[in-house]
């Protein structure tokens, strides 16, 4: 198998310049503790703004996979800086033990086993290079951000990005663009980013832990998300993105009636009316593309019900799965051209082809557009189990922060990082978009403060009873 993967100049380059800029990021990080919270505004917002400003090492953009190199861009530069620079002054809070690292690091092993096992290697080693940059960055948020101040400039940065989203999206619809894709490469990836944070800003707007400029802020964002949405027109990110808004909104809001908050709502109901009805004809044409027989119960056709029947023969031939990020190559090479498929063979490839040329026009296989199916064809049933166990984690840390008492200022918060939880997991049911850098990326972050919530939570807890035993005894 000899792949057209070279190291070219641009990657000297690339390296030239980020192990340096490491360096120095990390010795000024270690020094001016104030810059920390600036890399972190950095980090949240310029997670979905880095897709133009990352170098692919041994890149393979004609790959129809998950990943397709090994990327860097300034938003690893930053975090890697940042973890770095949190682990060797003595100054931050002692590290701990993050809610979900374990099972985290147990998947990532999984997942490293496959890439080893397999043939070829390199795709996996693409996906699983991406895991370990998210794992550094969750990391990172886990342990910098631990009080109030740090918490709200997530916030911030959260909103400004979703801001930039909109008004990027906004552009590109009056431009004639049919779905718009904001800086991602893909509407679906828009949506899925919107249904991940929205959520997550209506709980930081509701909260009083920040203050009442990023409150405001929040809000702003969060009604910008909604035309956003809208102009997606993704079938299913416009019903996940309303269950989980308007959970989120229900759950965090006071019910307490007043006419401040009735102006609030009837507001927001004309406005969200006025835009559907803008939008319905095109928002009929998207639904009316297929139907869910077709999608899913249409043997003769490629939607999404033949990725089942996939995974299906790929366990059936592969029980361990055909390793990670490897599904596109195997499935091409070895199945389904009894049926009619005409995949083309990876290993034939001599030259490196444009991507447009190859990578959207059919010749290879697509990978699954379902986190679940992808993870069961390409790591097994045990990938499939541990990533189960995974989110069962994520939801349960999500909850008991989420139950917390109203008088918690983290309660709200983690009610929309748990509700973006459910939005992320509704719609990677019909995608696998939650693999995309930026997508992935968001989440890991979001993740690392969900922890940083629970620990602080678990030590606020621990201080009341050492103050109710230390009380008891006084009494006594």
């Amino acid at each position: 198998m000899d792949f057209p993967i070279a190291f070219e100049a641009k990657d000297y380059i690339g390296v030239s310049i980020m192990i340096p800029a490491f360096f120095a990021t990390t010795l000024a990080l270690l020094f001016f503790r104030k810059l920390r919270e600036i890399a972190l505004f950095l980090i949240v917002c310029g997670t979905v703004l880095s897709l133009g400003l990352s170098i692919h090492y041994f890149g393979a953009e004609w790959y129809r996979g998950t990943s397709r190199g090994f990327e860097v861009t300034f938003v690893d530069i930053l975090a890697s800086a940042l973890l770095v620079s949190v682990m060797l002054d003595r100054r931050e809070r002692k590290l701990y033990w993050p809610a979900s690292l374990a099972p985290l690091l147990l998947f990532t092993f999984w997942a490293a086993l496959t890439v080893a096992i397999v043939s070829p290697w390199i795709f996996g080693s693409y996906e699983l290079f991406k895991m370990l940059r998210g794992l550094v960055l969750f990391l990172a948020i886990a342990f910098f951000v631990r009080d109030e101040r740090r918490i709200s400039i997530v916030l911030a940065g959260l909103a400004v990005a979703v801001l930039i989203q909109s008004t990027w999206a906004l552009h590109q619809w009056y431009s004639g663009i049919f779905r718009v894709t904001g800086t991602l490469d893909h509407a679906n990836s828009l949506s899925m980013y919107l249904c991940l944070v929205t959520p997550v800003l209506v709980g930081g707007a509701a909260s009083t832990l920040p203050p009442k400029l990023i409150r405001h802020l929040c809000w702003i964002a969060a009604a910008a998300a909604v035309p956003t949405i809208l102009l997606t027109l993704s079938r299913t990110g416009l019903p996940v993105f309303a269950l989980v808004v308007v959970g989120s909104i229900l759950w965090c809001v006071s019910w307490r009636s007043t006419p401040r908050k009735a102006i609030i709502a009837l507001f927001v109901l004309i406005f969200t009316t006025g835009m559907v009805a803008r939008s319905w004809e095109q928002i009929e044409a998207r639904y009316g593309e297929a139907t869910l027989g077709g999608e899913y119960f249409d043997e003769e056709s490629e939607g999404r019900g033949f990725y089942f029947r996939q995974a299906s023969v790929i366990l059936n031939n592969r029980p361990l799965g055909v390793g990670l990020n490897n599904w596109s190559y195997i499935v091409s090479k070895e199945f389904f051209s009894d049926k009619g498929m005409r995949y083309q063979d990876y290993d034939d490839l001599t030259f490196s082809p444009g991507r447009g040329s190859v990578v959207y026009s059919g010749a290879y296989a697509p990978p699954a557009h379902n986190l679940g199916l992808i993870t069961l064809g390409e790591m097994g049933w045990v990938g499939f189990i541990l990533l189960t166990v995974l989110w069962i984690r994520w939801f349960h840390v999500g909850l008991r922060n989420a139950l917390a008492s109203r008088q918690n200022p983290i309660r709200y918060v983690s009610v929309g990082i748990l509700l973006g939880f459910l939005g992320l997991f509704l719609q990677s049911l019909t995608e696998w978009t939650f693999r995309q850098t930026e997508i992935y990326m968001t989440f890991s972050f979001l993740l690392g403060t969900l922890a940083a919530l629970h620990q602080i939570r678990k030590e606020s807890s621990r201080q009341q009873d050492e103050t109710f035993f230390d009380n008891t005894l006084e009494s006594s």
